[in-house]
């Protein structure tokens, strides 16, 4: 979204993220369960108008569903599928100052 939708240079972001990522952030690796409950939430969940969920969206769910781990996410249709599965949400706000529920 940096780069594609508001115009920022590659380098810079990798610049700004890789030191978050280095020092604070983990990075996990996809595991075969992950996938497969990735998958089951997309099956459950996706509907292209009213539940817009990403592949990408549904694999971070199912690793936090495997690890037990919150997801922190403003978008609304990823946040209504985390309740759905018992996983906590940290309501990131959007860029118009709302909150998924």
């Amino acid at each position: 979204v940096l780069v594609r939708v508001r115009g920022h240079d590659p380098a810079a972001v990798d610049a700004a993220i890789v030191p978050l990522i280095a020092t604070r952030l983990g990075v996990l690796p996809v595991t075969e369960a992950d996938a497969r409950m990735g998958a089951a939430i997309r099956a459950k969940y996706y509907h292209r108008s009213t539940a817009p969920l990403s592949l990408a969206d549904c694999l971070v769910l199912g690793g936090c569903g495997v690890r037990q781990a919150r997801v922190a996410t403003a978008d609304a249709p990823m946040a209504w599928a985390a309740h759905r599965e018992g996983i906590e949400v940290v309501s990131l706000p959007t860029k118009q100052g709302t909150r998924p529920r």
